[in-house]
Order: C-alpha cells, then sequence, then structure tokens
C-alpha cells in the first residue's frame, strides 16, 4: 500500500513527507488495542505507525470512525474561547466593537465542519445531542450573557439570549450548513458527460452519488414525488449522509431552490423552527 502511494505521488509530480503522513487502522467491535502495533508502513526511509486519531482538514476521527474526541476538543475550546471573551470584555464598552467579539473569537471555531462532525436535530423527539455539543453550546451561551449583560439568574430564555447577541445556535448552524451541502450536492456536477451519467450531467460528487444517483432515488430533475428521495442506506444511521436524506426530505423549500441565494433562504427558514 505503501509503495503504491509513493508511486502515485511520483508519478503525479508530489513527494511524500513521511511527518505529514498520517495512519489509521479502523477498529472492529472485536479488533485488539494491540493490532495497531502490528500495522505500520514505510514511507521513504521512515516508518509510520497507526495512531488512535486522525486529523482531516481540522476534523478529528478516532479508529471507530468516531467523532467524540472532535467533540471533546470542539467544547473545551469553546469553553477556553468564552473565558476569553469575557476577560476582554471587561475592557471593551457594550456597542457593536464588543457584539463583534464572540464572532471573531468563538462563532468560527465551534461552527467549523458542523456538517461533518455533529448531528442535525430536527424535532425536539429526535435523540439529544452528545454532551461535549451541550458544553459547546453553553459556551456559546456564556458568550452571549457577556456581551449582552444579563446574568445567568435573569433567566433569559436561549433563544432571545442568542437572538440579542446575534449569536447561532450549534444545532441550528448545523442543519444550515448540511441543508446547503445536500442542495450543492444536487446541482453540482464535476467533469463533462463522457463520464457515463447521461442527461448532459457531469459526475456528482460522493455525497450526490449516494443521495441522488442510485436506482432508488429520483432522477436528475425535481419532478416527481416533490422532488423526495429514498434512504441512502438500509438503516437509519448517525452519518452525515443520512442527515442530508433527512434535511433533504424535510424542506420543500430547499429540494424547489434554483439559485445559491434560494437555497441559502430555505437553509435558514428551516433552522428557525429546529430545536435549539
Amino acid at each position: 500500500m505503501a509503495a503504491a502511494m509513493v508511486t502515485f505521488s511520483a508519478s503525479n509530480g508530489l513527494s511524500l513527507n513521511p511527518g505529514k503522513t498520517q495512519l489509521l487502522l479502523v477498529r472492529g467491535a472485536s479488533t485488539p488495542k494491540s493490532a495497531r502495533e502490528d500495522f505500520i508502513i514505510t514511507v521513504g526511509s521512515e516508518t509510520v505507525r497507526p495512531g488512535q486519531t486522525l486529523n482531516f482538514l481540522g476534523v478529528t476521527i478516532d479508529d471507530r470512525l468516531s467523532m467524540a474526541t472532535h467533540h471533546h476538543k470542539v467544547a473545551a475550546s469553546a469553553r477556553a474561547k468564552a473565558g476569553t471573551v469575557a476577560r476582554l470584555a471587561a475592557h471593551l464598552p457594550v456597542g457593536p466593537y464588543l457584539r463583534q467579539l464572540p464572532n471573531g473569537i468563538i462563532v468560527g471555531k465551534v461552527t467549523y465542519a458542523t456538517a461533518a462532525s455533529f448531528s442535525p436535530r430536527l424535532a425536539a423527539e429526535d435523540p439529544p445531542p452528545p454532551a461535549a455539543q451541550r458544553v459547546a453550546q453553553l459556551a456559546m451561551n456564556r458568550a452571549a450573557r457577556t456581551i449582552t449583560g444579563h446574568r445567568l439568574t435573569d433567566k433569559v430564555p436561549v433563544g432571545d439570549l442568542l437572538k440579542a447577541a446575534n449569536l447561532p445556535s450549534l444545532n441550528r448552524a448545523t442543519i444550515k450548513a448540511v441543508a446547503m451541502e445536500a442542495w450543492k450536492a444536487f446541482v453540482t456536477h464535476d467533469g463533462d458527460s463522457s463520464s457515463g451519467c447521461g442527461n448532459n450531467y457531469g459526475s456528482r460528487n460522493p455525497l450526490g452519488l449516494l443521495l441522488f444517483d442510485s436506482s432508488s432515488t429520483i432522477s436528475r430533475t425535481r419532478a416527481g414525488s416533490n422532488g423526495l428521495i429514498s434512504p441512502p442506506l438500509r438503516i437509519a444511521a448517525d452519518t452525515f449522509v443520512y442527515a442530508a436524506y433527512r434535511i433533504w426530505n424535510s424542506s420543500r423549500e430547499l429540494r424547489a431552490a434554483k439559485t445559491l441565494g434560494e437555497a441559502r433562504r430555505a437553509a435558514i427558514n428551516m433552522s428557525a423552527g429546529a430545536p435549539l
């Protein structure tokens, strides 16, 4: 496998950096942790061993393909940055500069890659979010109280608090992100019709292939069943593609969107009625 990677890189004018090469051995329920010791690859003259986690574009995945480690990192970062906001707020007057503070310090970090790392809750009866996600949201709430001047004892409803501070709910941010990715997967095609997809369409991205190009789903138009699609998996699963399927089928406005602006409005409208 390592030799094939080196050969592929060399043929494309690339050189593998052993220091940046990561290896993750995905373990099954019966796979012992010691299996990592026997699974190694050689890149150049250096040996690369599997780690317990792999960092891909800022998202941490563990050897059970779980996001738990990533969730804990996000929660810890959110708590630390909410503390930073509180300390800096002591030196700023109430006003636009103070309101911009959390957006620059905490929002980008907490909401980064939410579509891939968190599961959206569309209704109150959906399973509760993981504990780490709740911790991250509590940190956002703390930042909101900092910039609005509300105290915890004021018992301001969280929705009103976040709205007054112009800060997002983590769950609603996740819904918007997944909705946009689903819409982009529907309308985006790479390459040309020579890929065999027919109808003058190029190849879809992997999410689009799973959602829209199987024989069990709709065609590449919005005709039929109001654009509803069939489940991409045989059983319900806590995965990105299953979340995208649920959100796509839950919003007629999203399915009818023909421009990026229309899709964004649909995503915002859909998230507005979801749990915080």
